[in-house]
């Protein structure tokens, strides 16, 4: 990796298996252009056992993690949420104030909770922050909140539609620091191969080279503006599953947010009771899921993976109750209530084969 005496210093923060990946294709340019210098913290479920200790994905890119922030996310109430972001905003506040340590810029993604923290030592110290997803809309979640007051700290933007654009100069962002440049996401996709299918197989314990069909894959986040929605919609979602007993599932887990441990307890049950054609696992990271949606009938749930990945493969989304309520969709997506009966309907159209010979020809709103 290039790296001049002119090369800036840019931190760029990854605290989840699924920013990373986002991440991977700038980080790549960035190295080899060499004219910026970026510099990964990691924090976060990378450092966490329980959720698949995803910093081993980073490692395998041969990318060395120049600081580690633990954050103790022993459980997912809120009390852990809220002293994980300060123990952030505490650990860079120290580490900001060291001429050694300073960057010359903070690099954000999206919307998690720890990014308030983060954002927040960034501003006192008066590090610049470049966020990217900022303008966009999840009615669902309280990430909704964190993104915009993110967005509000921020000194570049880094839009991935016109219309978020719009909405950030709504907010008084300078038209001068708002910049429409797509989703990460999506140039993840076009860039990086996929693993080859006998890969995939290993890494989910499956004898053999060829995976099992129709398969769907299955995350279920919690909805944090309203907890109730979580335990509906893992009904709903679990019910629909349960009555189609051809189908086979790949059911990974769900994010840190609160909430979290009721999913997976329940997405473990379910796999035990459905164990002939139900596998459960923390993680496959970024690139390893995203090749197994390329062999899914659908991408099933509430995760942003549905509505941002998805359609550039394009594999179809049923997307379940409010969580993503507010983003654009492509035509791929479809928008279901937390209705066993709605969201059964839904697997039955994702595999009629109009529906799928249509998917060849989507327009795909995030680039």
């Amino acid at each position: 990796m290039a790296s001049g005496p002119s090369a800036r210093s840019l931190t760029v923060l990854t605290s989840t298996r699924a920013d990373y990946g986002l991440w991977r294709p700038l980080l790549t340019v960035l190295e080899e252009r060499g004219t910026i210098f970026p510099r990964l913290l990691v924090t976060g479920t990378h450092l966490e056992a329980r959720h698949g200790r995803t910093i081993a994905e980073i490692v395998r890119d041969g990318r060395k993690p120049w600081r580690e922030i633990p954050l103790d996310l022993a459980d997912d109430t809120p009390a852990t949420a809220t002293r994980a972001l300060a123990m952030l905003a505490e650990a860079l506040g120290d580490l900001f104030a060291d001429p050694g340590g300073r960057p010359d810029a903070l690099a954000l993604l999206g919307d998690r909770f720890e990014l308030l923290g983060a954002a927040s030592a960034a501003l006192v110290a008066g590090v610049p922050i470049f966020h990217i997803h900022g303008g966009e809309v999840t009615e669902g979640a309280f990430d909704d909140a964190i993104r915009h007051a993110v967005s509000k700290m921020a000194a570049l933007h880094f839009a991935t539609t016109p219309a978020h654009g719009r909405r950030l100069l709504q907010m008084g962002e300078p038209a001068q620091r708002v910049h429409v440049v797509g989703a990460l996401g999506v140039d993840a996709i076009c860039k990086d191969p996929p693993l080859p299918e006998a890969a995939l197989c290993r890494m989910l314990g499956l004898a053999g080279s060829h995976l099992p069909r129709p398969l769907v894959v299955v995350t279920w986040h919690p909805v944090t503006r309203d907890p109730d929605a979580t335990r509906r919609g893992l009904d709903a979602l679990m019910a629909a599953l349960a009555g189609e007993t051809e189908l086979h599932v790949v059911w990974t887990a769900p994010n840190a947010d609160p909430g979290a441990d009721l999913i997976r307890t329940a997405a473990r049950e379910f796999a035990r009771r459905h164990a002939a054609r139900t596998i459960f696992l923390d993680s496959l990271g970024h690139r390893g899921y995203v090749s197994l949606l390329r062999h899914a009938v659908a991408v099933l749930g509430n995760s942003s993976s549905g509505i941002l990945e998805a359609p550039a493969i394009p594999t179809a989304t049923i997307d379940i109750g409010p969580r993503q309520q507010g983003r654009p969709k492509a035509a791929s997506v479809i928008s279901c209530p937390e209705d066993a009966p709605a969201i059964a309907a839904a697997l039955q159209r994702v595999r009629d084969p109009a529906f799928r010979a249509a998917l060849v020809d989507i327009s795909h709103p995030f680039g």
